[in-house]
């Protein structure tokens, strides 16, 4: 089916097609914009081709599902079964204060909503696409007609029980055509992906056919441990605020978000990616096989490394590192930081910097007597600093730092 817009009037954005089947569900949404003025406004929606075969199922009809202006929605489930103008009357919403309503819990059945913001190059025709999400396709061949040149978008919406984790979104672009110059070019662009209301900013460019697959994830939900004293794990894609209070907390999800408060937290990390940011916490963390990103506060922290990848931010609280089997990158903080090897015990390569000696350490536990002479009398000096290594292979390079001496060992 083909359509026109209208409002007060003037038409807005040239023939459109829809392409979402009503037996199906689906839905399709077209956005215009523009000054359109306070009070009331009549939006105009003409139907272009209507055809009739004969029978129910040989019909081509267009449906006006709802109208949302400035975010304000008036549903309107209008069949439309002839060539013709309907005109529809919505106002403009008057800004009020309101409470924020509870969400709405998703329909059984399809808990996950996915919209594809899109956009075309349009050259003989509008770029045509189908969508997959972890290899199932959703909806068959769709169509942009929405100008990319002109700043237009167009949101394609698709339901389904996604899970939670990562999301592989597939999109393949069907009929790219070229003319030989950058005005006889059909291209389909993908600006963003919004899923269950988290929107990933995307801006990729379809040039050619093909597939292309972005990820993104299933929103996870934020808790407030605030003053109670508890024991939480973390199995989604979660946000955990610390709060005052004593707290054991594990994060056993895709990926995981501590933001501390001023109490005293234990923090377990599983296999996947994590952020930890201190704050006003005094922290005991141990790091898993997932990589992790921490942040230090005001309080010193303990973290025991793990065989992920370590990217770590000293405070002025102090931190202690017990180093783990995965690489680890340090940038000091102004508080006193010791950096601990243990014997017998395998090692990532350590980059620290901004070590400062006499106030950060290194402290090798379990070590001959002699290993940090030796460490010392065979540092490697470079123009970017010193690098160190133990007699088990373990590597420490000091950025910025030359001419070390034993005074670097706790």
């Amino acid at each position: 089916a083909q359509f026109t817009v209208s409002v007060d009037g003037k038409t807005y954005g040239g023939t459109q097609t829809v392409t979402a089947l009503h037996n199906a569900g689906a839905t399709q949404d077209f956005t215009v914009k523009g000054n359109f003025g306070s009070g009331d406004h009549s939006i105009g929606v003409t139907f272009l081709n209507d055809s009739w075969g004969g029978t129910p199922t040989t019909d081509r009809n267009l449906y006006v599902e709802a109208l949302t202006l400035n975010g304000q929605t008036t549903p309107e489930n209008f069949l439309m079964t002839s060539t013709g103008t309907q005109v529809f009357t919505i106002k403009t919403p008057v800004a009020t204060p309101t409470p924020t309503p509870a969400p709405t819990p998703a329909p059984s059945g399809t808990p996950d909503t996915l919209v594809l913001r899109l956009s075309q190059d349009a050259w003989n025709g509008d770029a045509q696409f189908t969508v997959s999400v972890d290899g199932k396709t959703y909806g068959g061949t769709q169509t942009v007609t929405a100008l990319h040149n002109a700043g237009a978008t167009q949101d394609f919406t698709i339901k389904g029980n996604f899970g939670s984790g990562d999301h592989s979104i597939g999109v393949t672009f069907l009929n790219d055509a070229w003319g030989g110059t950058p005005s006889t070019d059909r291209n389909l662009f993908v600006e963003a992906l919004t899923l269950d209301g988290q929107t990933t900013p995307v801006n990729a460019l379809l040039a050619s056919n093909g597939t292309q697959i972005f990820t993104v994830k299933t929103p996870g939900a934020t808790t407030d441990l605030g003053a109670k004293n508890t024991s939480f794990t973390s199995v989604g894609n979660d946000t955990v605020l610390g709060g005052s209070g004593v707290n054991a907390i594990a994060f056993n999800g895709p990926t995981g978000k501590f933001i501390g408060g001023t109490g005293r937290d234990a923090i377990a990390l599983g296999a996947g990616a994590n952020t930890i940011q201190a704050n006003g916490a005094t922290l005991l963390v141990k790091a898993g096989a997932g990589a992790m990103v921490f942040v230090g506060g005001t309080e010193p922290a303990i973290i025991t490394g793990g065989a992920g990848k370590a990217t770590l931010t000293g405070g002025i609280g102090g931190l202690t590192f017990q180093a783990g089997s995965g690489t680890t990158a340090v940038t000091s903080g102004s508080g006193a930081e010791t950096y601990q090897f243990t014997s017998k015990t395998p090692h990532g390569d350590l980059t620290i910097s901004g070590f400062q000696t006499g106030t950060d350490h290194i402290s090798l536990v379990g070590y001959d007597i002699l290993e940090a002479s030796k460490a010392v009398a065979t540092a490697q000096n470079a123009p970017g600093g010193t690098l160190l290594h133990l007699s088990d292979g373990s590597a420490i390079s000091l950025i910025g730092l030359h001419n070390v001496t034993n005074a670097i060992f706790a």
